[in-house]
């Protein structure tokens, strides 16, 4: 946040637009390729941690006690869900910072016809509480949801957790199977 923070505060006037806009890409493809590595780290830990889940022997289930086959099934859903929900959390923010981006390609084409005037270069705080200049809250306004079907980032996230979710009911299903089937021999 601190580069952000940097980068937001810039009064009007102590950088030119162009190094504004400058700023503003660079911190947002770090932060995008940030998001995007977490996002799908995460998936394929996940992943992994579920196909080997699904694939296990499990004899310890029903060799133990059905409390311990309860416990561990409470493990596996509350890792499910968290990772789940880190996943679409940090695929969240990366389809935001595409929202970021796109808005400042905007600037960018709409700055080299036309100077911004001082209203475009004031400073606002978007929802997020984010600040930034009016233009590239308004530039975000427009772009934001405008993707074509299959490049869009919310598209992508939607698909990929349903993979996840898909392999997690996999793991759930065989964890469910050891343990009924170990609690009623």
């Amino acid at each position: 946040m601190g580069s952000q923070d940097s980068v937001s505060s810039t009064t009007p006037g102590t950088i030119s637009p162009a190094q504004y806009l400058l700023a503003q890409i660079t911190f947002w493809e770090t932060y995008h390729h940030h998001k995007e590595q977490m996002g799908y780290v995460a998936t394929a830990l996940y992943l992994t941690a579920a196909a080997a889940l699904s694939f296990a022997d499990l004899p310890g289930l029903s060799e133990s006690p059905f409390a311990s086959w309860l416990i561990f099934l409470a493990l596996v859903l509350i890792t499910g869900f968290a990772g789940l929900f880190f996943v679409h959390w940090q695929l969240s923010l990366r389809e935001f910072a595409a929202a970021m981006l796109r808005a400042c390609g905007v600037l960018i084409v709409r700055w080299t016809t036309l100077a911004p005037s001082p209203e475009d270069l004031s400073f606002v705080t978007n929802p997020d509480g984010r600040p930034m200049t009016r233009a590239l809250l308004d530039a975000y306004e427009q772009v934001k949801g405008t993707y074509k079907w299959h490049q869009n980032p919310r598209f992508i996230r939607i698909v990929t957790l349903v993979i996840m979710s898909l392999w997690g009911i996999v793991a759930l299903t065989h964890v469910l199977y050891a343990g009924f089937s170990s609690a009623f021999q």
